[in-house]
């Protein structure tokens, strides 16, 4: 298959910087599903080409998905500057925006990888109607914790308890100066792990979750697992075992 053509989407800081990666489908099939998948920490290298997300995008197009991977904001092509997650939010919404415009009626899933992951969340838990499955890979939040703060929606007394723990769990970050000055991994310790993945139960209901991470002792494992993960991957893995886990828990094989 031919590498898609290079793409430019409407931004809210301007041109978005994309690529669409077809889905892999018989001709006259559905797509399986829309995904919007984002790529790691602009300030950090990370960009649309991050050989996660290339492989990743390559697995889901490979089981019917169509794909968008794109620059977030002062990335590679893509017009405006960081913001910091707040406008990279923004820039998620245009993302899936456009795949719901050009894949109407279709099931949207969001993604993204490491800072990418974080986005998604935030995303889908500020909007939990607007995709029906989500991808993390290897979720990390920035030390810009008081940034993710101000990207989850206003606190209430009948906010989910998901959103709750993550707001508890990016407070910490915020008010701990022993944390990594640069990344802090939301799995460091399993309270803090527990905390910020038990989003999987609550906020995001029967939707299935894989978790793939650079964690592969058996307690990291048992610990996904018990917050909700419907299948735990740790790297190195290979595009197959990925396809195999995604078919599994959508009930393909």
């Amino acid at each position: 298959m031919t590498r898609p053509p290079l793409r430019e989407i409407p931004g809210p800081a301007g041109r978005l910087e994309a690529l669409l990666e077809p889905a892999v489908v018989a001709p006259g099939a559905r797509e399986r599903a829309a995904v919007v998948f984002a790529h790691p920490h602009p300030l950090h290298g990370g960009t649309m080409h991050t050989k996660a997300v290339y492989r990743a995008t390559k697995a889901l197009a490979s089981l019917g998905c169509a794909v968008l991977r794109f620059n977030f904001r002062g990335v590679g092509k893509s017009e405006g500057m960081f913001d910091n997650a707040v406008g990279e939010l923004d820039d998620f919404r245009a993302g899936l925006d456009f795949v719901a415009a050009h894949y109407p009626d279709t099931e949207l899933w969001a993604a993204g990888f490491s800072f990418g992951a974080i986005i998604a969340t935030l995303f889908t838990q500020a909007h939990p109607d607007d995709v029906v499955g989500i991808v993390f890979v290897d979720p990390q939040a920035p030390r810009q914790s008081a940034a993710f703060l101000k990207a989850l929606p206003p606190a209430s007394a009948d906010e989910s308890s998901a959103v709750k723990e993550i707001r508890e769990v990016l407070e910490d970050f915020e008010t701990d100066p022993s944390q990594n000055p640069e990344h802090v991994a939301v799995r460091e310790s399993g309270a803090k792990a527990s905390a910020a993945l038990d989003a999987a139960g609550p906020l995001f209901g029967d939707r299935p979750v894989i978790l793939l991470s650079a964690h592969d002792k058996a307690a990291d494992v048992a610990e996904g697992r018990a917050v909700g993960a419907s299948d735990y991957l740790f790297k190195p893995f290979g595009p197959i075992e990925l396809i195999n886990a995604i078919k599994k828990v959508l009930n393909l094989n």
